[in-house]
């Protein structure tokens, strides 16, 4: 296991935890400072004080650089979360901007902010859950999930197999029968609402519960209305707070596309909390319309596509077809569409979801279409509270640790190297051996994401993208660096490590920069095996990856997803065998 020791520089005041980026180096760059100290003792500049102000008062001073002192002082932001309640973050340089009052704006349809971010800011806090008196109407009745024959005997007849059939499924909301019409044995889920428990559910000392929940289209999935089965030892038990997910893609397509990480379509559920979709659609081209399937409901026969069913979308075949408020599968929908003299928007809030769905944007045949579709929400329930498990025990007999076994101020690292082995910041190991550009780092209140592409079993570039898809930096296993990136970046010619001699000639490149929360060390070095590219004798060059993070990075761990805090494909990248121990630990 390698420690690294944390360091206090900073961008912005969100990578110091509670404190404030004082910008005492200058170019934007500053070191974390903490609130105890009045800011204006701490001997800071103009820009700090303003920022200590800011995060650690109430009342921070106007800047000098602010307007005459009748107009609202101008508070720079890079989350709507730093302009307090009833404001949001405009987004105007992509990444950051200036807080706005939702007070000033009419709807943020129609008010046309400057970035398709700042809109999606706007709704996520003016406009959504506001309907709480809403009049939502009942749409169970408007789709039943089909069944399915079971794969293992479709050519089987269900009597000569009616036991092996009867317990083929060990999914606690299907069960399976010999279906009489045509003695084959069939898959059905249990009706909405049938009691059911979930497992490997975290609490808040790491460890696994078995909590209740209520079936829902063949899917058991948490609900603070579902019971444990009579009989069984309850308890109540505290789950770490919520963390925040996204993803956000801006794309010109044809035909049909998804938001996409790595290979896969992303998706949302089965309970996540306060979830907003936005998507616009811009006038200067096709519009294009959005839909929501349910990836866990294919039939290709029924619906000519492999999507899913469709649940929500201007549709004949969707379950919901037209904007307005619903009660569907035990959730709140509310969905409703706009436009403006730009774009066409459509928006999807749901308090606490209840099944998996994933958008699909759909452009007319043979034209081109241009748009943006955001999501962003709370991580799975239960999560920053207390619930019911249905796993009570009595009290521990087992007296505590009663020192600590690892230094606070010390943290676990991942890292990337050979073909590639990916070492997680929560110390699993995977082979990520299948080509794609995978998402790396990234965080709902950061608007650039970090993604690594890999080619034939290596890591051929790190790139660092924009939300809407604009590359900022790239850098290859070549030594070509496309730089747009404000931050720092440096490249340097290093030495090869002592013992190293075997996998590094003499001297490499290292490159380093700033992204997130994190100081990334990139290096390009050479390989001779598992690359079909090279013939016997022959090298070639990848990259072995190492992202170290700052100060606040920890309190903020669980906000954060890609291939450093999970296997993106885990049905298909294999973990590392137990005891597996790291190549390299880096710089």
């Amino acid at each position: 296991m390698f420690l690294y020791e944390i360091r206090t520089e900073c961008y912005f005041s969100f990578q110091c935890g509670t404190g404030f980026c004082d910008f005492q180096i200058g170019e934007g760059l500053g070191y974390c400072g903490a609130c105890e100290t009045a800011c204006a003792d701490q001997g800071l500049n103009a820009e700090g004080l303003f920022n200590c102000q800011s995060v650690c008062e109430e009342e921070p001073e106007t800047p000098t650089e602010a307007p005459e002192d009748t107009a609202a002082p101008v508070v720079e932001c890079s989350s709507s979360a730093q302009c307090g309640a009833g404001g949001f973050c405009n987004f105007d340089n992509i990444i950051s901007g200036f807080c706005e009052s939702c007070s000033d704006i009419v709807d943020c349809v129609s008010a046309e902010l400057d970035t398709t971010e700042g809109s999606a800011s706007c709704i996520a806090a003016c406009e959504a859950f506001q309907n709480t008196n809403a009049d939502f109407v009942d749409s169970d009745s408007g789709y039943s999930m089909d069944g399915f024959v079971l794969q293992l005997f479709a050519n089987t007849p269900c009597d000569l197999i009616s036991d092996a059939c009867a317990s083929a499924t060990s999914n606690s909301c299907q069960y399976a029968y010999c279906r009489e019409f045509d003695n084959r044995c069939f898959v059905q889920a249990h009706e909405i609402g049938y009691h059911c428990t979930v497992t490997q559910v975290s609490d808040e000392n790491n460890i696994e519960r078995e909590i209740p929940g209520l079936c829902v289209d063949g899917i058991c999935v948490w609900n603070d209305s579902a019971e444990c089965p009579d009989g069984t030892l309850t308890a109540e038990r505290t789950f770490p707070s919520c963390g925040n997910q996204n993803f956000h893609r801006t794309f010109r397509f044809q035909g049909q596309q998804c938001p996409q990480t790595g290979s896969t379509c992303d998706d949302f559920g089965p309970v996540v909390n306060n979830l907003i979709c936005w998507t616009s659609s811009t006038k200067d081209e096709f519009k294009f319309d959005v839909h929501y399937h349910d990836p866990n409901d294919v039939n290709v026969e029924r619906d000519g596509h492999d999507f899913g069913k469709c649940i929500i979308g201007e549709q004949e075949d969707c379950v919901i077809q037209s904007p307005g408020t619903y009660s569907y599968r035990g959730m709140d929908i509310t969905w409703g569409t706009g436009e403006n003299s730009n774009e066409y928007t459509t928006t999807l809030t749901i308090p606490l979801t209840q099944k998996i769905m994933a958008p699909y944007l759909h452009c007319p045949d043979g034209e081109w279409c241009r748009g943006t579709v955001s999501c962003q929400m709370n991580a799975a329930e239960p999560c920053g509270r207390t619930a019911i498990s249905c796993d009570g025990t009595a009290s521990p007999t087992v007296e505590p640790t009663k020192t600590p076994t690892v230094n606070p101020t010390l943290i676990e690292v991942p890292s990337s190297h050979g073909d590639p082995i990916i070492w997680t910041f929560n110390g699993d190991c995977y082979d990520l051996n299948k080509d794609g550009l995978y998402l790396a780092t990234s965080h709902p209140q950061i608007n650039h994401d970090v993604y690594i592409a890999v080619y034939n079993d290596y890591m051929r570039e790190i790139q660092i993208q924009d939300k809407s898809g604009e590359i900022l930096l790239s850098v290859n296993n070549l030594g070509d660096v496309i730089n747009n990136w404000p931050y720092r970046f440096s490249e340097e010619l290093k030495k090869c490590h002592v013992g190293e001699e075997t996998t590094c000639n003499l001297f490499f490149t290292e490159y380093t920069f700033d992204a997130q929360q994190f100081k990334y060390i990139v290096q390009t070095l050479p390989h001779d095996y598992h690359d079909p590219a090279l013939k016997e004798g022959e090298q070639g060059i990848h990259l072995d990856i190492f992202p170290r993070p700052y100060e606040g990075f920890q309190q903020h761990k669980g906000e954060y997803n890609g291939l450093y805090f999970a296997n993106p494909l885990p049905q298909q990248l294999e973990f590392c065998p137990d005891g597996s121990q790291r190549h390299r630990e880096g710089i």
